[in-house]
This record gives structure tokens, sequence and C-alpha cells, in this order.
């Protein structure tokens, strides 16, 4: 990524900032799934929601999420 941007990348956990920072856009489903994708990350961190977050990831849900996310990682690194 620094050849992209000229710099190393910042430490951020938000994709959509780090998509915007390699000036790439992809195509409108993979492009909601990265949003989703933004917020669960922001839901795991946090212990305190654990329970809760253990009940709404469901092994089907969590499966789904690493699949669109490897498709992710792919097209990204495409982009490089």
């Amino acid at each position: 990524m620094k050849n992209i941007i000229g710099d190393f990348p910042p430490k951020t956990h938000n994709l959509l900032y780090l998509l915007k920072k390699i000036e790439k856009v992809p195509e409108e489903n993979m492009s909601q799934f990265i949003v989703t994708l933004n917020q669960v990350s922001i839901t795991t961190r946090y212990p305190d929601t654990l329970e809760k977050t253990q009940e709404y990831f469901t092994q089907e849900r969590t499966s789904n999420i690493l699949s669109q996310t490897h498709e992710v990682l792919i097209w990204i690194k495409k982009q490089l």
C-alpha cells in the first residue's frame, strides 16, 4: 500500500477510509458488504457486548461473513 498512497497506511480499522485512501471503488454489492464488515468489526472489539454479539453471530452468519470477506480480499489484492 505504501506505493499507492506514497506513505505507510494509517493505523485504523476503518475499511471505508482505507478504500478511499487508495482511490478504489468496488462494485455495489461488495461496497455494501464492506460497510457491513466495517460495522461488524466495531461490534466485535467491545467485550461489554460479548453475550449479545455471540447471539447475533451464529455459525451460519459468521461463515457467510468469512466467505464474503475472502472475496473482498481477493478483489483488494487485484487492485494493488
